[in-house]
């Protein structure tokens, strides 16, 4: 979509939010959509599992605004890969402790059997940047053997850190059990709702150029350039804008 304007909101001020309770988190989620409502935006993506798994209709309903959220694109996806619908998720204690994933996906297919997996760990290994260190192998090998037993052919990446970890997940299941990433199927959904509404910005259209990114964060430290410079590459991050919510 490289002729959209997307505003990225990273609330680091608060993070992380996975090992925080359900109504803090859905408290700072209701803060973050009301601001970023006030730029006038077509849609807001909630591109963070734990703050997914805690979303509340009826203050969706009330904005007035498509709102994306992760949990039901990944479990859809899961559904349409698997074979066996023996499905495992691995995630936050946040997102693993609402059962988010597996509400979702036995109301999507009652005969799924779905098993879950807090990995705490995960999020302090990649943000230290361990994404290739002979202990973060040990440590997923160990939260997955739990998953591993189960005859589990499709395993979502509850979490959107995790996806960092990809070759060392792939490593350590095999090839015969499917990755589910989220944020590669709620891409293509935010591209069919703007298309189908006739939102979806083609003037100038230039598939070179990179789309228009507008940085906001709620805490500019200098470790968190070091982690966006790894998770938004290519992005430039010469303008971040640091805002209070």
């Amino acid at each position: 979509m490289p002729n959209e304007e997307f505003i990225y909101l990273g609330d680091t001020a608060r993070l992380p939010y996975g090992s925080k309770s359900s109504e803090t988190i859905s408290k700072y989620l209701q803060q973050n959509i009301r601001f970023l409502k006030q730029y006038d935006v077509k849609a807001i993506v909630v591109a963070c599992n734990s703050a997914s798994s805690v979303i509340d209709a009826n203050f969706i309903k009330s904005m007035n605004i498509p709102i994306f959220e992760v949990i039901g694109p990944g479990s859809e996806n899961a559904l349409n890969i698997s074979k066996n619908k023996r499905i495992g998720v691995v995630g936050t204690l946040a997102t693993i402790g609402t059962h988010a994933y597996e509400s979702k996906l036995k109301q999507l297919c009652p005969d799924a059997m779905v098993f879950e997996q807090a990995c705490p760990l995960f999020v302090p290994f990649i943000e230290e940047g361990l994404l290739d260190d002979p202990l973060t192998s040990l440590v997923v090998f160990r939260y997955l053997q739990n998953l591993l037993v189960k005859d589990i052919d499709t395993l979502i990446l509850g979490c959107t850190h995790y996806p960092m970890l990809k070759k060392v997940f792939q490593k350590v299941t095999g090839s015969n059990i499917q990755l589910v990433d989220s944020s590669e199927i709620i891409s293509i959904q935010l591209y069919d709702y703007l298309t189908n509404n006739e939102l979806f910005n083609i003037q100038n259209r230039n598939d070179s150029h990179p789309a228009n990114i507008q940085l906001l964060c709620t805490d500019l430290s200098e470790r968190y350039l070091r982690l966006a410079r790894k998770f938004l590459h290519p992005v430039e991050l010469d303008n971040i804008v640091l805002v209070d919510i």
